[in-house]
């Protein structure tokens, strides 16, 4: 079910593409030109350094899945940072297109999506490697999807988003989106009901793992969700019934961590088989079902404090507590000997193929089980670590 995860690992190109080039985009002129004319197997590169690319850019034509589209900052440290304006920053509008690390920039004023992914006849199939997203006045970044015209396959990873005035990522999702190690942090800073992190739409088999939800209490603000605050029902999935489908469906939030939240830390509205194993919450530590589909959400093995209301079934959720953890006050959620006791081999079975890592990638011994995103032997802390500085 979720084998689309090695279908969008695409950041090789094919050997038999002759026609791939590699452009080298030294200026702003230079790189809008290169998003229009890039073609299947292309590679955009841009040195490390600021671009003022004045109002909003977009990507120009579709990859293919053998042959994706590239835009990535030149070597494996800093990043090319578009500082983009307009409504939409940086609009996704066609297929198979890779980023690495692009630092897209809005305008914090008058941006109403920093990244926008859409497409006029469907999009997708779309990655986002060691980037960032910053600056606007509400979304940092806005996936949208139609009934005929769906987004889907956006991988999202070690991706940083911040300084938004209202939601972090707001995805208006299509089928099989997944956001692993993103790093989502003073966002909602205009105030209003915020989130992190929100899945909606109508999606199917989204994953939310490994993930880092900073909402520093300064708002009402929620981390991770699943449904967020409802979508018009002119844009929800119609079922072979004839009855709108859930705002989720089959999502999965594993291994992640919320903290300071001032509302609830973890969330679910009018989703169906949603599940949250292994998640840490650390104050504003809730979580909340608003409306629901029956026997969803489902709870396994999580950290989080200050009451579980509305899930169907919840297993082993215990509060966490200081003495557990290295330095919960620096985000390091390293066990400590007291909680390797507390937490080891006390937590339930859960489906090797729904939850088959920790939050750094190691194995899990469905045998013995651990609450939690981490396991006993990790090494380094869990607090964000930016990869190309």
């Amino acid at each position: 079910m979720r084998a689309f995860l090695g279908a969008v690992c695409f950041l090789v190109l094919a050997a038999g593409v002759s026609s791939a080039q590699e452009i080298k985009a030294a200026d702003a002129g230079a790189i809008k030109a290169a998003l229009g004319a890039a073609g299947p197997g292309d590679t955009i590169v841009i040195k490390p350094g600021e671009y003022n690319l004045g109002g909003g850019a977009s990507t120009g034509k579709d990859g293919t899945k053998e042959a994706p589209i590239t835009l990535r900052c030149e070597g494996d440290k800093g990043y090319a940072k578009l500082n983009l304006g307009g409504q939409v920053a940086f609009r996704v509008k066609n297929k198979f297109w890779v980023f690495q690390g692009i630092h897209f920039n809005g305008d914090r004023k008058g941006t109403s999506a920093a990244v926008f992914l859409d497409g006029p006849g469907g999009g997708g199939d779309v990655r986002f490697t060691d980037c960032k997203i910053s600056g606007s006045a509400e979304h940092g970044m806005k996936g949208a999807k139609l009934r005929e015209k769906p987004v889907n396959n956006v991988v999202i990873e070690f991706t940083e988003l911040f300084d938004t005035g209202a939601t972090g990522f707001d995805l208006v999702a299509g089928d099989n989106w997944a956001l692993r190690r993103c790093y989502v942090h003073d966002y909602g800073q205009d105030g209003g009901v915020t989130y992190g992190i929100f899945l909606k739409g109508g999606g199917k088999n989204g994953i939310i793992e490994g993930c880092i939800v900073d909402g520093k209490k300064k708002n009402t603000t929620l981390g991770i969700s699943f449904g967020g605050g409802l979508t018009g029902k002119q844009w929800l999935p119609m079922g072979a019934d004839g009855k709108l489908g859930p705002e989720a469906d089959g999502g999965i939030a594993r291994n992640n961590i919320v903290i300071n939240a001032a509302d609830s830390s973890y969330h679910s509205n009018n989703g169906a088989n949603c599940k949250f194993y292994n998640n840490l919450a650390w104050g504003g530590d809730t979580f909340q079902r608003q409306a629901s589909y029956p026997k969803d959400p489902v709870l396994i093995n999580n950290l989080i404090g200050g009451g579980v209301k509305g899930a169907s079934e919840n297993k082993n959720t215990l509060a966490p507590k200081k003495e557990w953890f290295v330095n919960p006050d620096d985000c390091d959620f390293r066990l400590t000997d007291a909680g390797k006791a507390a937490l080891v081999g006390k937590g339930s079975p859960i489906p090797a193929e729904e939850c088959p890592t920790d939050l750094f990638g190691t194995k899990r011994d469905p045998a013995s089980a651990c609450i939690g995103p981490v396991l006993p032997d990790a090494k380094e802390s869990t607090k964000w670590v930016d990869r190309r500085k």
